[in-house]
């Protein structure tokens, strides 16, 4: 899986792992991760989104 993340707080990287799972209320959750690949100009990141239908 590879995404770029271009939003203006994040810097451009690739996504190294990602998982979907369902809360208790019923709720789909992504999760992604991406590290910053011991560049001083990258950040490690854990992102989670919830979906909304």
């Amino acid at each position: 899986m590879r995404a770029a993340f271009t939003r203006r707080r994040f810097l451009t990287s690739t996504a190294e792992g990602i998982d979907a799972h369902v809360t208790p209320e019923g709720d789909t959750v992504l999760t992604m991760v991406s590290d910053d690949n011991f560049s001083l100009i990258q950040r490690t990141l854990l992102l989670q989104f919830t979906l909304v239908e």
